[in-house]
């Protein structure tokens, strides 16, 4: 990473593709660089990438994560974005504050009529009359103004000349890559410095914003029932007041929501000097990649000194918007109920007195959410960096609330509770701790679902997140490296490969044209029953030999179950019936084995249970038994040419893998793999059925004769 992340990340995307992995100390990262990648991410899957990482920069300049760009998802995030979209942002809203926008352009282009006569750089009057828009409109007035502080700004709270180095200094920290957290374990440290200029800035920050809300404040007293808001703070001030809030906005969330509101024009604050210093603090310590955030135990060594830059930054922010905020609540107690709120911030103190809030504003949710509108202008500098950090993994340090389930033991975890049937066991676990038990297999954790409705949360309401399934080793060596439809990852080759399934293999016309075969082997077996009608049999043998018959005619288009047929053109070096038998038993019971190197992966090698060598045995007998048969009908087509017409079901996915329309190509594995699925998934057993029932995860799905042993 250079001194541009985003631009290293760029250079990387370049060489390894739109969907590259990294790691960044002890986090795992994974970027996204193309619009198709964005909209996966963004669009398709926002629900389970919605939230963010919890960084130093967040902590130090945002209130503890408490604006609504940094906040994690769920009920305070749902409200402070529902406050912005119908309070602080609406069209209404907006539209009342036009005539700021108004007075602040026409006194730009006074400005600039005042010096026609020579070089100017335009784009300082366009940052003055943008700095004045915002400030009137989310603090109720300018407050970068040399005279501004002596209208009603205490120089000693944050002096012009102050306010702009918080503000490049916070839009600096929110960018920068703090080492602390990346490498946690050197936070403590702060090698970069950030840290301790967070914590000084947001000192600042913090007591500007106890001054701005002071002043709101007081003139909330001063008017009492007259009071009417008239900015942004004001409203966020009412708001951290309403009782109905889900969650009620304490004075920090009103300072943390008056950033939000402030950060979306990079604002000045107070002078052109010291404002546009602490935005752009405050933007570039929102955007950096502190190391601390992905290496957690170099976080205390603060190696980039971002999380003292954050500290430094935060305060001068809070106490910028103090200030801000005691105007606004200044006003609404002067003029009481005649009280109209006159910009943003008048909105979120409004909605900081709502009691009807899901969740309730304090006093930094309003500064946090009055620092939002800044970030609008600087989305471009942070948009790569943003991206990525949408997709990191949940840090390890985070705390989750778990299901009940028993103690874990060190390494083995509940593997000690598994006895040879792993579902009873889980099913009496359930028994004692309830239909949703938290376990944990050697090192993986799993969460079992006991009951109908748990069954209905995760294959029904939630099936898009919990669709994919575990890679197990019977997948690996049974399933040709999970590419079968039981086993394969969630994505274009499964939805293809169901969609061969429904729509070619099982279809109602394809059925219905094979139909012919059951009927002959129906009469086969009541003929041979009828020859041995004199003496008592087991029924349930006619049965599998029927059913082994009916599959191999219509999947591979001949049987494969009688000594003569295979004497005839299936050489015995190849496969014996018996060995066909012993086939298809081995398959069912290791698809449905326990393997302890799945849960314990530093155990795997040592294959203590033998799951692993008989998996590679049966797998190099079904594939030289697949070769034999792929062989005999790539020759029937090479024999027939243009007469050729499909008689089975392989002759079917012979046709389709030479298909160049198909979204996934399928290549002889694929095609040597559907044929096995599609023969074993019928296949009569003699395996009975607690052997071959998966209790751990859903990753197949057995129905009709496929559990069923006569």
């Amino acid at each position: 990473m250079g001194e541009l992340p985003h631009r290293s990340i760029h250079a990387l995307s370049k060489r390894y593709g739109p969907l590259v992995q990294l790691r960044f100390g002890s986090v795992p990262v994974v970027v996204g660089a193309s619009a198709e990648m964005a909209k996966f991410f963004l669009k398709t899957h926002d629900a389970v990438f919605c939230d963010r990482p919890k960084f130093t920069a967040g902590k130090y300049t945002a209130y503890d994560h408490s604006d609504i760009l940094l906040a994690p998802y769920g009920s305070y995030w749902r409200q402070a974005r529902r406050i912005c979209v119908t309070e602080l942002f609406s069209a209404k809203r907006l539209e009342s504050l036009q005539y700021i926008r108004n007075e602040e352009v026409r006194g730009m282009l006074q400005n600039l009529r005042g010096v026609s006569g020579r070089a100017v750089r335009i784009r300082d009057y366009l940052r003055r009359m943008t700095v004045g828009v915002i400030t009137r409109m989310v603090l109720g007035k300018k407050y970068v103004e040399e005279e501004a502080p002596a209208e009603g700004f205490s120089p000693s709270v944050t002096p012009p000349a102050k306010i702009e180095e918080m503000v490049d200094e916070f839009l600096m920290l929110n960018g920068v890559l703090n080492i602390g957290d990346f490498v946690p374990w050197l936070d403590w440290l702060d090698l970069q410095g950030y840290v301790r200029r967070m914590k000084r800035m947001a000192k600042m920050f913090d007591r500007f914003l106890e001054h701005v809300l002071e002043e709101h404040n007081e003139r909330r007293r001063r008017e009492g029932e007259r009071f009417v808001a008239r900015d942004m703070l004001d409203v966020l001030l009412q708001l951290a007041d309403d009782p109905s809030l889900e969650v009620q906005l304490s004075r920090d969330n009103v300072k943390a929501l008056t950033l939000d509101d402030g950060r979306r024009d990079h604002p000045h604050v107070t002078p052109p000097a010291k404002i546009e210093e602490m935005v752009d603090e405050f933007l570039m310590l929102n955007g950096v990649l502190n190391i601390g955030d992905f290496v957690p135990w170099l976080d205390w060594l603060d190696l980039q000194g971002y999380v003292r830059r954050m500290k430094r930054m935060a305060k001068m922010f809070d106490r910028f918007l103090e200030h801000v905020l005691e105007e606004h609540n200044e006003r609404r107690r002067r003029e009481g109920e005649r009280f109209v709120a006159r910009d943003m911030l008048d909105v979120l103190l409004q909605l900081a007195d709502d009691p009807s809030l899901e969740v309730q504003l304090s006093r930094d949710n309003v500064k946090a959410l009055t620092l939002l509108p800044t970030w609008a202008a600087y989305l471009a500098i942070v948009l790569a960096t943003v991206l990525f950090l949408k997709t990191i993994l949940s840090r390890g340090s985070q705390t989750y609330k778990l299901p009940p389930g028993p103690k874990p033991w060190p390494i083995i975890g509940n593997l000690n509770l598994m006895g040879e049937l792993p579902h009873r066991s889980i099913h009496a676990l359930s028994k004692r701790y309830g239909p949703l038990v938290q376990l944990r297999f050697g090192s993986v954790p799993v969460v079992v679902g006991a009951s109908t409705e748990m069954a209905k949360f995760f294959l029904k309401t939630h099936d898009a997140v919990f669709c994919d399934r575990p890679k197990f080793t019977a997948g690996k060596y049974t399933a040709y490296d999970h590419s079968d439809i039981l086993w394969s990852s969630y994505g274009s080759y499964w939805r293809q490969a169901r969609r061969i399934c429904v729509t070619k293999l099982f279809s109602a016309k394809r059925l219905e044209s094979l139909q012919y075969i059951r009927d002959e082997e129906v009469r086969e077996m009541l003929r041979n029953l009828r020859g041995v009608s004199e003496r008592a049999v087991r029924v349930r043998d006619y049965l599998r030999r029927m059913t082994f018959g009916v599959i191999s005619r219509m999947v591979l288009g001949k049987k494969y179950v009688e000594e003569e047929a295979l004497a005839e053109v299936f050489p015995p070096s190849v496969t014996t019936p018996t060995e066909i038998e012993e086939m298809v038993d081995e398959f069912l019971m290791l698809n449905g084995v326990f393997n302890i190197g799945d849960f314990v992966p530093w155990l795997d090698w040592l294959d203590l249970q033998g799951y692993v060598r008989r998996m590679k045995r049966m797998a190099k007998m079904f594939d030289r038994f697949l070769e034999h048969v792929l062989e005999e009908h790539n020759e029937r087509r090479r024999r027939e040419g243009e007469r050729f017409v499909a008689r089975d079901m392989l002759d079917v996915l012979l046709q389709l893998a030479d298909d160049p329309s198909l979204e996934v190509q399928l290549s002889r594995d694929n095609e040597e793999l559907n044929m096995e699925e599609t023969f074993l998934l019928a296949m009569p057993r003699k395996v009975p059925l607690e052997a071959v029932v998966e209790p751990r995860l859903p990753a197949r799905l057995y129905t009709g004769p496929s559990l069923m042993s006569v």
